[in-house]
């Protein structure tokens, strides 16, 4: 789990000294024990609260729920693997480097607001800015082919490398992973042979 933290694999947190000196001051076991904790509480806190609102709650913690270090770009990075198709591997909303609203602005022409300048809650924030940056109909219009496929290819990659590994710390199933075996089940019940091969 340290390792997920510091590896640019599937999306580059940033610096992580401030969760690693965490992680050494609590030891393996229970930095380990926290990670899953924060884990748990994003991907399946409770139904009253919403994913927007346990990020946020995560983001800046009030009380003892989160884990130091353990803040915006580390959680996106979460999220990013568990559910890839709402989530890019843009970890931060605003950042010298580029983040979500530097993106919107640079690739896309948004303008989406400083987040001072906004009543949303950060958690809200990320995830309002990756959906508008997901669902916008631009990204095809915009994005070479070739860049594109090759993104694709990354983030599958990462996600059937990720993925499972999650879904077995944390329980659950991984969608792709599951549908890939249902595709091939229903594939071989009905595989006959019509003698035209492409």
């Amino acid at each position: 789990m340290k390792s997920f933290a510091n590896t640019s694999t599937g999306a580059n947190p940033g610096n992580m000294s401030v969760f690693n000196r965490a992680w050494n001051e609590l030891g393996d076991e229970s930095a380990a024990d926290r990670f899953r904790s924060v884990v748990e509480y994003l991907r399946r806190g409770p139904d009253e609260v919403p994913l927007e609102d346990r990020l946020s709650r995560l983001i800046d913690p009030e009380d003892n729920v989160g884990m130091t270090g353990f803040r915006e770009s580390l959680l996106t990075k979460v999220l990013c693997i568990v559910e890839p198709e709402r989530f890019l591997p843009i970890l931060i909303y605003s950042s010298e480097a580029g983040g979500k609203r530097q993106t919107a602005e640079s690739v896309f022409g948004l303008s989406l607001p400083p987040a001072a300048k906004t009543s949303m809650t950060r958690g809200r924030l990320a995830c309002w800015s990756g959906q508008v940056l997901v669902e916008s109909d631009l990204i095809g219009k915009t994005v070479d082919p070739e860049e594109f496929g090759s993104a694709c290819d990354a983030v599958a990659t990462i996600t059937d490398h990720f993925g499972p590994l999650i879904a077995k710390d944390f329980g659950g199933r991984t969608f792709f992973a599951d549908q890939k075996a249902e595709d091939a089940a229903i594939a071989l019940e009905q595989k006959e042979s019509t003698g035209l091969y492409l």
